[in-house]
């Protein structure tokens, strides 16, 4: 599990910075990025099998900004409408994925 906020970083960094991570942290993972602007999130088959949904991570987590977002379970973008709250549900995403 990685959940991160990020700064100073384009949508297209995001995405290739979820990449990155996917090869580092191995088969099995669930990554987060949220920036200014948009949240990313990639989710493996292991825990896609599990019941964890990439797109209702993202869509959660933009609602909570006041954007919208979703896609698919392995993988989908949304946007940041106030990223001010984004430490808050963040870490709230966070406890729900370890429980």
């Amino acid at each position: 599990l990685f959940i991160s906020k990020v700064t100073n970083l384009t949508p297209v960094a995001i995405k290739i910075g979820i990449e990155f991570l996917s090869h580092k942290l191995g088969q099995e993972s669930i990554i987060v990025l949220a920036g200014e602007k948009t949240v990313t999130a990639k989710v493996s088959d292991g825990f896609i099998k599990k019941g964890i949904n990439a797109g209702a991570i993202v869509g959660e987590i933009a609602r909570a900004t006041g954007a919208n977002g979703g896609g698919k379970p392995n993988f989908a973008q949304g946007g940041v409408k106030d990223p001010s709250k984004l430490d808050e549900i963040l870490t709230v995403v966070e406890e729900k994925l370890k429980q």
